[in-house]
């Protein structure tokens, strides 16, 4: 049944760029156990490294958890073939992966990839001929609705960057008795009813977007305030509009940052970044210093990133903000090395920490003194010492600068008050 799959997948425009192999990619990690090998992958930037190292993974995997984690590295692998321009390699990669949902998982991502690279043919080539709904109804598509949700997204995707509004309507659009938050994309929906001249419905989804999220792109709000001109004639009432939704999710940050609170003394450390540079508790006192515990092999760690760079971004002028992201819990002697890799891969500007494990205790002193328990964790210590709000988990690039501002609004009010 993959078989035909595979078929379909290797349709259309096909060339290869091909990635000029260097001595590095030639070379494999100290640690070349499976799990080891699995933990590289996470946090290399190289392609061609990537397939060098899946491929010893799949020599030495064994069982069902092995072939899971085989799969999610031959995922990685292929978007990032993608994003080097090897279409070719991508599609091998894709072919690979042994599970139906994370096969359909890598080629939504390639697909994406060539989308937001500008590779509209190439894009569409591959996307087009599953699109139709009699042929992801078929058996040999075992896969999940939202995953088939996804395929048809992408295609309206492709066809709104076309300027084809009209055809990429049916794509876009939410289906019944879907979460609108998770379903095709209700701002493109909206901004290509409205190129369509239908202002009435675009108005209305419109609204359902201001009003379900609160955070929208800045193609999205100028359209928005172009059909509110037409409809009244001038855009105070999209002001308004955005001043009351504000108000409403301010009120919800409020509440969810307040059960991040805890109000206790942080506990001294010494770190150095990347460049050498060494800071401390005592050092920073009089900041407000937000720090971010995570690690290379950590998913959802890398995945709030994009989030916490436009913290930073967002923070670049105040200097009496510091941002201080603590790799910690590595899982092998290279940590350093791969860390460095993975943030110059991925073009973050933010200042890393390496909270290595003593040789003597084995443990990673600020992971130990803050008792971090899971990655990422996330805390704000307010100028005078204090941690004021913790928090653990993923955060997505829409909620990152709400709710770290919050934290940091809060905890310079706080720090007025002594515990």
């Amino acid at each position: 049944m993959r078989r035909i799959f595979i078929a379909i997948l290797a349709t259309g425009l096909v060339w290869a760029f091909g990635l000029t192999t260097n001595a590095l990619a030639q070379t494999l990690p100290a640690d070349t156990s499976f799990n080891g090998l699995f933990n590289s992958v996470k946090s290399e930037v190289d392609a061609s490294r990537m397939e060098l190292m899946v491929n010893e993974m799949m020599k030495k995997g064994r069982g069902e958890r092995d072939q899971m984690l085989i799969d999610v590295s031959a995922q990685n692998t292929a978007i990032a073939f993608a994003d080097a321009g090897n279409i070719d390699k991508a599609k091998s990669w894709i072919n690979k992966i042994n599970e139906n949902n994370w096969k359909a998982s890598a080629f939504s991502s390639v697909v994406s990839a060539l989308i937001n690279t500008g590779k509209l043919v190439e894009a569409e080539a591959m996307v087009g001929p599953i699109v139709n709904p009699a042929i992801l109804s078929k058996p040999e598509f075992s896969f999940s609705e939202e995953k088939k949700r996804q395929f048809l997204f992408l295609y309206g995707n492709i066809l709104f960057k076309r300027g084809k509004y009209r055809e990429a309507l049916p794509y876009l659009s939410p289906q019944e008795g879907e979460d609108r938050g998770n379903a095709g994309n209700p701002e493109l929906y909206a901004i290509a009813l409205s190129r369509t001249g239908d202002l009435d419905k675009a108005f209305e989804e419109v609204n359902k977007v201001i009003s379900k999220s609160g955070h929208f792109g800045t193609d999205f709000q100028k359209e928005a305030r172009a059909i509110y001109v037409k409809k009244y004639g001038d855009d105070s009432r999209f002001k308004a509009k955005l001043d009351s939704v504000e108000n409403v999710q301010s009120k919800k940050m409020l509440a969810k940052v307040e059960k991040m609170k805890v109000n206790e003394p942080a506990p001294d450390f010494e770190i150095t970044d990347f460049n050498g540079n060494t800071v401390s508790l005592k050092s920073l006192r009089g900041k407000t210093i937000f720090i971010d515990f995570w690690a290379t092999w950590c998913v959802p760690c890398v995945a709030s990133f994009p989030g916490m760079q436009k913290a930073v971004d967002y923070y670049k002028g105040d200097t009496s903000v510091v941002f201080m992201f603590v790799h910690t819990s590595e899982k092998n002697t290279n940590a350093t090395e791969e860390a460095k890799k993975m943030i110059a891969g991925k073009k973050h500007t933010f200042d890393v920490y390496m909270d290595l494990k003593d040789k003597t205790t084995g443990k990673n002193s600020m992971k130990s003194a803050f008792h971090i328990s899971s990655l990422p964790t996330k805390l704000v210590i307010d100028k005078n010492g204090v941690i004021r709000y913790r928090t653990a988990g993923y955060i997505s690039v829409d909620e990152a600068v709400p709710e770290i501002k919050t934290m940091i609004d809060l905890s310079r009010k706080d720090s007025k008050t002594e515990i």
